[in-house]
């Protein structure tokens, strides 16, 4: 993971970063983390202290305000915090295996969307066991992989254990904030990143649209994405690509994007800007560089997406490392910016270009 210095101009709302040294791969293991598991129709609590290897004692224990009806049963939708020790998986990355014994019937998606709450996926159930995801066999007994986190000192050393919580339909930066009683400031700043990662965002498709390498991408945002078939919605990524001259006017990047039919394809300048590119172009700009009508575009086209980006200025010191695009957010202001990147707000302001 890159640690950030931040540096800031602005054009077009855009700020620059630096990153500086990598980080180790596991900086910091712990004995307990939590994960947060939504409680789904037909399981129970003897079910999950089953697939959780935790007892039901220590269950309710991290959950002193579970209501239990009918002996076991807890409400669906319920979200329990699950105990585990965040450990160092493979000298790469923080997580825990929990093992699981496959029953008839079972697949990788049953196994990570309902069993175990959507705290891994099935392509990490995939990933880390020897079995395809089309032959798993009855009782074989599956890695399932979570990742965790130990929390960062640097921000605050109040807080307590950190939870794994997966990102559900409806869930919003504001409504998670509010159901753990944090400011929306705090979160982002334990979940720092500045592509803005979309829902159902893939490595894969990530590295597509910016024109680089999975390797490229993991090796630029590790532990953040510690593989490519894992990458949290809505946490920032780097993208790297170089800083040109364009048309001889400013400092840019021109990307290729190849137009998609269908709901998710991608057929709208505000779309692919919004949603593809995470913001670091807009929809006007799009229109501007390109000979096609604002919507719908055909299909197949290739539309030049262009960045802004900046090398530096000599006048602020070389020891900071490479500048990154960063587009400014409503919720983002030059404190909340320079406390992420751990600067002052002096230091950002030198930066600022109208």
């Amino acid at each position: 993971m890159f640690r950030f210095k931040l540096v800031l101009s602005f054009s077009l709302s855009i700020i620059f970063l630096r990153l500086t040294a990598v980080q180790s791969k596991c900086p910091k293991t712990c004995d307990l983390a939590l994960g947060s598991y939504s409680v789904w129709l037909g399981t129970n609590l003897t079910f999950i202290s089953t697939v959780s290897a935790d007892s039901i004692t220590d269950i309710l224990g991290y959950n002193p305000y579970v209501n239990l009806t009918n002996g076991d049963l807890i409400e669906v939708g319920t979200k329990i915090n699950l105990p585990f020790t965040c450990d160092c998986i493979d000298d790469e990355f923080l997580g825990h295996v929990f093992p699981y014994t496959v029953q008839s019937g079972d697949t990788y998606y049953e196994i990570a969307q309902t069993y175990y709450a959507n705290l891994t996926t099935p392509a990490m159930l995939e990933q880390f066991n020897s079995y395809p995801a089309s032959n798993v066999p009855v009782n074989a007994v599956l890695n399932v992989t979570v990742n965790c986190s130990c929390g960062d000192a640097s921000v605050s050393k109040a807080y307590g254990l950190f939870v794994t919580y997966p990102l559900r339909v409806g869930d919003s930066l504001g409504s998670i904030a509010a159901t753990a009683d944090l400011s929306t400031d705090l979160l982002q700043s334990y979940n720092p990143g500045s592509y803005y990662v979309w829902t159902d965002a893939e490595v894969k498709i990530i590295a597509e649209v910016s024109g680089n390498t999975v390797n490229d991408i993991i090796s630029y945002n590790h532990p953040a994405i510690p593989n490519e078939y894992y990458v949290m919605s809505y946490t920032r990524v780097v993208i790297p690509f170089p800083c040109d001259c364009i048309d001889g006017e400013f400092l840019g990047h021109v990307f290729t994007y190849k137009v998609r039919s269908g709901p998710s394809g991608g057929n709208t300048y505000d779309t692919i800007a919004e949603t593809y590119y995470a913001n670091l172009t807009t929809a006007a700009t799009l229109e501007r560089t390109n000979s096609y009508r604002a919507s719908p575009l055909p299909d197949n086209a290739v539309v030049n997406v262009t960045v802004n980006c900046s090398c530096g200025n000599a006048s602020v010191s070389e020891d900071y490392g490479l500048f990154v695009t960063y587009p400014l957010r409503p919720e983002d202001s030059l404190k909340s910016i320079a406390a992420n990147a751990s600067l002052g707000e002096n230091l950002l302001q030198r930066w600022m270009e109208y």
